[in-house]
């Protein structure tokens, strides 16, 4: 399954960097993305720094550059961790996208 988004948030990287509602991210830099986890591990491990995305946008895959956001998380035991995020705040499952 592929995810597809439903917001994005405004002002965000995502936005400015041109993602869309409806877009389904498939690649992150060199790495292909078909679940939710491969996403947030592909941002995560990237926190201030420009990634390049590919999309299916209407049938078409288009390429983008977006400057992803620092997010500090903290754990129960306060530990802290710095992660990249861009802004995507939902996704649904898309069956089949990636063969459209």
């Amino acid at each position: 399954m592929v995810q597809a988004i439903l917001e994005v948030e405004p002002g965000s990287p995502a936005e400015q960097g041109g993602i869309k509602p409806g877009d389904v991210i498939v690649k992150v830099g060199t790495a292909d993305v078909t679940t939710w986890e491969q996403l947030d591990m592909a941002v995560g491990a990237r926190p201030e720094r420009e990634v390049h995305v590919v999309v299916l946008r209407d049938g078409r895959e288009e390429r983008l550059a977006l400057r992803t956001d620092l997010t500090t998380l903290h754990t129960r035991n306060n530990t802290r961790f710095e992660v990249g995020t861009i802004g995507v705040l939902r996704v649904w499952l898309w069956p089949n996208a990636a063969a459209s």
